[in-house]
C-alpha cells in the first residue's frame, strides 16, 4: 500500500466544466454512476443523494491510500 498527495496522483483528475478553483479537481476512482462507483476495486466513491453521479473534490495536499505516481517510474543504475 502507498500514499501520497493528490497533486502527484495520476488518478487526480481536472473537472469538466469547473470555473471554481477550488473545486476544480477530483479522484478519478471515487466517481460514482447512478450511485454505484465506476470503478468496482475502488476503496471510496463519492454517492450523491439522488444516485445520479457524483464526484469526490479534493484538494491538492489531501492524502489517499489509493496514491499512484502521476511521475514515470524511472529505473535506477549503477
Amino acid at each position: 500500500m502507498s500514499f501520497g498527495l493528490c497533486r502527484d496522483c495520476r488518478h487526480w483528475a481536472k473537472r469538466a466544466g469547473s470555473s471554481d478553483p477550488t473545486l476544480a479537481h477530483c479522484c478519478a476512482l471515487a466517481k460514482s454512476i447512478d450511485g454505484e462507483p465506476m470503478i468496482p476495486t475502488t476503496s471510496a466513491f463519492a454517492r450523491d443523494c439522488e444516485q445520479y453521479s457524483a464526484d469526490l473534490i479534493t484538494q491538492p495536499d489531501f492524502g489517499c491510500v489509493q496514491f499512484a505516481s502521476s511521475q514515470p517510474e524511472t529505473e535506477s543504475g549503477g
